[in-house]
């Protein structure tokens, strides 16, 4: 029982939310499902060269790492354990994998070499948060990544270390959170999402300069209910994000960097689509769509 209260308070925090289920009803024809799990596949990650997907799944009752190829082949198992292995991503070198892991008694950021699967903890100096949603820089020299340092009030920040850990950097100081930083492909800014204009209601997307954090975060959205999970597009003009539709479940959306012009590219009355990435060419999106009662690994071209 405290396991799943504990996988249900990373869900939350994890961005991820609970709307109404609705009829299957799929509009979008170029979508493609690559998962057919019994559990919740969430937070894919494309390798560099576009060819793989790293993702979490519950299928085995605790959180543990995937691969699969682009087009649904070839799925393999990387963490077996009874931890939480969560939120993995790759590093550009495409050689090792960063995920956080509850497996020494709290969250803490981890590397998974792909050659030995030899797995490796990240220390941060004198920092006791649990981090969330850790990202490398495009450039391989840094972490940036989420803690909460008030579970009870949800007070989620940034923080960016180098790429071997060590000393960490609080990068916003917000009281309503911060959080899912995504790097810039030029490796010098973080679009993330944030209460903080909002009184803590709603998500909108905010950009802040990585290298001047006491510069003021630019705000990108403002809409009435949430905008979340933002990522870049590799060449730097585009975000896709979460948005909560007026019938209150998310779907997707594309956008140019600064948050213009924003467009929805799914349809699916479902409990709907999050946490969506960008695959290294800028024609693919992969994010979890609620499909049939859980979560799978999805995938979408989408056209300019």
């Amino acid at each position: 029982m405290h396991r799943g209260k504990h996988i249900y308070k990373r869900a939350l925090i994890s961005g991820l939310f609970l709307f109404l289920i609705y009829p299957v009803v799929f509009a979008q024809a170029k979508e493609q499902i690559l998962t057919h799990s019994n559990g919740d596949d969430r937070h894919p990650w494309w390798s560099p060269n576009g060819r793989q997907l790293v993702f979490e799944s519950s299928r085995d009752g605790d959180w543990e790492l995937f691969i699969i190829d682009r087009n649904g082949n070839n799925e393999e198992q990387l963490t077996a354990n009874n931890f939480e292995d969560r939120n993995p991503s790759w590093h550009p070198d495409g050689d090792k994998i960063l995920f956080e892991s509850n497996r020494n008694g709290r969250f803490a950021l981890y590397l998974l070499h792909l050659y030995n699967r030899s797995v490796e903890p990240i220390i941060l100096d004198d920092f006791t948060y649990e981090p969330t949603t850790a990202r490398f820089s495009p450039d391989g020299k840094h972490i940036a990544f989420s803690a909460d340092s008030d579970p009870g009030n949800a007070a989620l920040n940034l923080y960016k270390c180098s790429a071997s850990g060590g000393k960490v950097e609080q990068l916003t100081n917000a009281v309503h959170r911060s959080f899912y930083g995504a790097w810039s492909p030029d490796s010098e800014q973080l679009v993330f999402f944030s209460r903080r204009d909002t009184e803590g209601e709603q998500d909108e997307l905010y950009v802040m300069n990585i290298n001047q954090p006491d510069e003021p975060a630019k705000r990108l959205t403002t809409y009435p209910q949430h905008d979340f999970c933002p990522h870049w597009s590799t060449d730097g003009t585009r975000l896709v994000f979460s948005r909560s539709i007026p019938e209150a479940r998310p779907e997707l959306f594309v956008s140019n960097a600064d948050g213009t012009d924003a467009r929805q590219v799914t349809f699916t009355p479902q409990l709907g689509e999050t946490q969506a990435v960008w695959s290294p060419d800028g024609k693919t999106i992969a994010y979890a769509g609620y499909r049939d009662g859980s979560y799978e690994i999805c995938t979408l071209v989408i056209e300019k």
